[in-house]
Order: structure tokens, then C-alpha cells, then sequence
């Protein structure tokens, strides 16, 4: 537990991602931690090819494999960073709004509007047809306004 723990430092804090490695350092001297957590851990990697195959797993799985402890605080912690927990209130009306019954009503609104205003312009367009007709055809044609 404690060589999985050392790797788990080393996976959240890596060496070369320095406003981690920033961050790791500020809490050290905040909450008088151990000041060998910000070195690198040499840690026996087994049957791998380079340290970074053992502390980045591929995926899930591979991740509660090298991390049967630590794993599923891992996964949390994987979760909140890929869609974080909305904290104002324009960020929780808008995480509201990603149901797909919003999406829906929101199309039909759409819609609804292009067909309203379609329907508008299409009897703009044939009024000012009409009147262009009856202005060139002159007052006297019937219909126009005009005595027959």
C-alpha cells in the first residue's frame, strides 16, 4: 500500500507539470508536511518498460489494477476533472439545460418561430406583390381599389 501510495503522489504530482509540482510545494510548507514528498520516488516498475507505463493507466480497468487501493478516489477525483461539479448559478441553470427533453422543446420553439415568421413573410411578400400589380396596372383596374 505504501509503494502504490508513493506512486499515486507521483501520478497526481508529476515532475515535469510544474503548477502541480507548485501546488504540492505550498501545501508542504503550509501543513509542515515532509519535505522529501517533493522529490521524485524511485519505485521498483517491475516488468515495465519505463516508469510511466506502471503510473499512467490506459484506462479504467488498467487503472483499478495498478491502483487496487487508491483506485476509485483516482476515478472520482478522473471524473470531477473531465465535468466538473458546476459552482455558480449560471453554470447550474446551464448544466440544467443538457437533458435532452430541453434540447427537444428547445428544437420545437425553434421551429415554431421559423414557421411564425415564414408564414409572415410569405403574406408581406404576396401583399407587396399585390401592390406592385395594382400600381402598375394603374387605379382604374378592378380589384385594385379602382371602379370598373
Amino acid at each position: 500500500m505504501v509503494s502504490e501510495t508513493l506512486r499515486t503522489i507521483n501520478l497526481l504530482f508529476p515532475e515535469n507539470d510544474g503548477r502541480s509540482r507548485l501546488l504540492l510545494s505550498k501545501e508542504v510548507q503550509e501543513k509542515h508536511l515532509d519535505p522529501r514528498l517533493l522529490g521524485p520516488f524511485q519505485l521498483f516498475h517491475g516488468y515495465h518498460e519505463n516508469p510511466r507505463n506502471i503510473m499512467l493507466p490506459a484506462d479504467i480497468k488498467g487503472l483499478f489494477e495498478n491502483y487496487p487501493y487508491w483506485g476509485e478516489r483516482l476515478y472520482r477525483l478522473w471524473k470531477e476533472a473531465d465535468d466538473p461539479t458546476p459552482m455558480t448559478k449560471v453554470e447550474i441553470w446551464s448544466e440544467s439545460r443538457k437533458s435532452p427533453r430541453f434540447v427537444y422543446w428547445a428544437g420545437v420553439i425553434a421551429l415554431s418561430f421559423a414557421l411564425f415568421f415564414g408564414i409572415v413573410a410569405s403574406v408581406l411578400g404576396a401583399a407587396q406583390v399585390w401592390i406592385s400589380y395594382c400600381s402598375w396596372k394603374g387605379p382604374t383596374k378592378a380589384g385594385c381599389g379602382g371602379r370598373s
